[in-house]
């Protein structure tokens, strides 16, 4: 990509602060994780539940992974107003690819159900080039 100087100039000063601010927001998540830690040592924080406490909201709980073949398999057993789950479609990236370029019409079908929603612009740091 060619960039003229001023154009070098603003990207290489962006690209330091951004870097800056990535340092000092690692700074301040190490101090905000020891702060959390301190609050742990005092209060007697629930498991699963919600706990307010000088101004602060503090939310535990548990993130809930469930063996999908198991589930699949009780399905048959269990009636449908018992089972507490829905089934959901993901897409395999890699196979939809495959499909959109080598049969173009069977992806025509496919693709009327994608709906397709920008992502947010994502920023890391590159290693320094070896020398």
């Amino acid at each position: 990509m060619f960039t003229s100087d001023n154009q070098q100039t603003a990207l290489d000063a962006l690209s330091a602060q951004w870097k800056e601010c990535k340092r000092e927001e690692k700074e301040a998540n190490v101090k905000r994780l020891a702060v959390e830690k301190e609050f742990a040592e005092i209060l007697d924080i629930p498991e699963d539940g919600i706990l307010k406490v000088a101004g602060m909201k503090i939310h535990t709980g548990y993130t809930r992974k469930w063996d999908q073949e198991k589930l699949l398999k009780l399905q048959a057993e269990i009636r449908a107003e018992f089972f507490p789950f829905e089934s959901t479609l993901k897409e395999n990236r890699a196979v939809a690819k495959h499909v959109e370029k080598e049969f173009p019409d069977l992806w025509a079908l496919i693709a009327d159900a994608l709906t397709l929603t920008p992502s947010k612009a994502s920023f890391s740091i590159l290693p320094p080039p070896k020398d």
